[in-house]
């Protein structure tokens, strides 16, 4: 399962969080990857590869299934946290009962 949206185009420094097409110089961008294409062909090996797919019944999220999925998650949480804060509260007020009766 993956839960990869795409909704994330790429992490930067730059203030809009992505660096927009053409602000790159294009004869670095070049240089660069010739480069790095030079280092990952020095790099390479032989190796072997098994390819093994079924699917049945294969489902998917659909439409806003992500946004489903989240708000699930989401009222989780907020079921988890009322959960923890109401066994926290009866758990101190019989500590203090019982501390009561001795």
């Amino acid at each position: 399962m993956t839960s990869d949206t795409h909704t994330v185009n790429a992490i930067s420094m730059n203030s809009k969080g992505y660096l927009p097409v053409g602000t790159i110089d294009q004869e670095q961008l070049i240089t660069d990857i010739l480069e790095l294409l030079d280092i990952a062909e020095k790099n390479t090996q032989d190796a072997k590869i098994m390819v093994h797919t079924e699917i049945n019944k294969l489902k998917v999220y659909g439409r806003n299934g992500f946004e489903r999925l989240t708000k699930c998650v989401v009222k989780a949480a907020h079921i988890a946290k009322n959960t923890g804060i109401a066994v926290s509260l009866i758990a101190m007020g019989l500590s203090i009962i019982i501390l009561m009766m001795i």
